[in-house]
C-alpha cells in the first residue's frame, strides 16, 4: 500500500515538472514573438528623443505663454549716501502710479509666477475657468486662443453646411419619390441644423468684433 502511494506521489511530481517545463517554454515563445514589437517601440523612443531640440522647445513655451504686454518702465533709484536730503514725496513721484486693485506684494508676485511656471507642466487635472471671448487672457494669449477657436468653428460650419446639403438632397429625393420617405420628416433636422449654424455664425462674429 505504501509503495503505491509513493509511486503516485512520484507521478504527480513528474506531471508538475512537465507542466512547469511547458509553461516556461510557452512563455519564452511568446516573449520571442513580441520582442520585435518591443524593439521597434524602443527604436521609436530613441529616434523621438534624438529629435528633441531645446531651442525649439523653449520657443514653443515662449509662444504659448507670452502675454503681449509692454515691458514695465524702469524704476529710478536714488543714492541716499551723497549727503543730499531727498524729499520722500519727490522719490514717490518718480515711481509709476499704481493702478487701483492691482497692487501686489513681492510674495504675491512670486506666488503668481510659481503658479504660472507650474501651469507650464500641470500636475493636476483641475481646469481654470476661461471666459468665452477670452477677455480675461493677456493680449497675445487671447489672440492665439481666438484663432484656435475660430478654426474649430470654421470646421464645424463646414460640417453643418455639408449636413444641410445632404438633408436637402434627401428631401428632394423624397419629394420626387414619396415611396422612399416623407419629405416632412427632414424638416425637423433642417430646423435644428439652421439653429446650429446660427449659433456658430454668432459666435464667430462675436470673436471677430471682440
Amino acid at each position: 500500500m505504501i509503495p503505491q502511494i509513493f509511486h503516485r506521489l512520484q507521478d504527480v511530481d513528474h506531471r508538475k515538472t512537465m507542466q512547469v517545463r511547458e509553461s516556461v517554454k510557452v512563455a519564452a515563445q511568446i516573449e520571442r514573438r513580441i520582442q520585435p514589437i518591443i524593439d521597434k517601440c524602443l527604436e521609436e523612443m530613441v529616434r523621438s528623443a534624438e529629435e528633441v531640440s531645446s531651442e525649439i522647445d523653449a520657443q514653443v513655451v515662449v509662444d504659448r505663454y507670452k502675454s503681449g504686454f509692454d515691458h514695465p518702465p524702469d524704476i529710478a533709484f536714488f543714492n541716499l549716501e551723497d549727503g543730499n536730503s531727498v524729499d520722500c514725496g519727490t522719490i514717490n513721484n518718480h515711481y509709476p502710479p499704481a493702478r487701483s486693485g492691482s497692487v501686489r506684494t513681492i510674495s504675491q508676485q512670486e506666488k503668481k509666477q510659481r503658479k504660472t511656471l507650474i501651469g507650464i507642466f500641470p500636475a493636476s487635472k483641475t481646469k481654470e475657468f476661461v471666459k468665452e471671448d477670452f477677455s480675461d487672457l493677456p493680449p497675445q494669449q487671447r489672440k492665439r486662443k481666438i484663432k484656435e477657436r475660430m478654426d474649430v468653428l470654421h470646421a464645424q460650419v463646414i460640417q453643418e453646411t455639408n449636413t444641410r446639403d445632404a438633408l436637402m438632397k434627401m428631401k428632394g429625393v423624397y419629394e420626387a419619390n414619396p415611396s422612399m420617405g416623407d419629405p416632412n420628416s427632414v424638416n425637423g433636422q433642417l430646423v435644428e441644423n439652421g439653429n446650429t449654424m446660427h449659433k456658430l455664425n454668432e459666435e464667430m462674429h462675436r470673436l471677430r468684433v471682440g
